[in-house]
């Protein structure tokens, strides 16, 4: 069950990526983790990935930081809008941040891009809300 999911990972912090793929792995061993320290590289990554690589009943879940140099997790998700029905198809944002602004909650749970604000450090709690939502469940 647990080779059906795909991570992309989107922090500045390397080693947030690292633990958060850690943590993933653990739970759920068979998952794929991609990684970026960029936001505008993870953009340029989920545009460009070929639509057979979207894999029907496989969930792409994002993880993506708030504040970061470059393009930042807002930035991403302007750009995000902006991509066809077909390149977004399969794939759920989550954001994943440590900020604790009342604002940044309600600009995440106010737009229909988002599937969920999950605060760090990310724990097998968060993995359970995610899968939870997807309507799995962690073995």
């Amino acid at each position: 069950m647990s080779e059906n999911f795909r991570f992309v990972l989107v922090d500045d912090v390397s080693v947030n990526n690292l633990l958060v793929g850690r943590i993933i792995q653990k739970l759920l061993p068979g998952a794929s983790v991609s990684q970026f320290t960029d936001g505008g590289q993870a953009f340029e990554f989920l545009k460009d990935m070929d639509d057979a690589d979207r894999e029907h009943g496989k969930p792409l879940v994002v993880l993506l930081d708030i504040y970061m140099p470059t393009m930042d997790g807002w930035a991403f998700l302007d750009s995000w809008q902006e991509l066809s029905e077909v390149k977004k198809r399969g794939v759920q944002l989550w954001i994943l941040s440590s900020s604790i602004s009342p604002a940044d909650r309600e600009r995440a749970r106010s737009s229909s891009l988002i599937a969920g604000y999950l605060s760090k450090p990310f724990t097998a709690e968060s993995i359970n809300t995610i899968v939870q939502h997807l309507g799995a469940q962690v073995a």
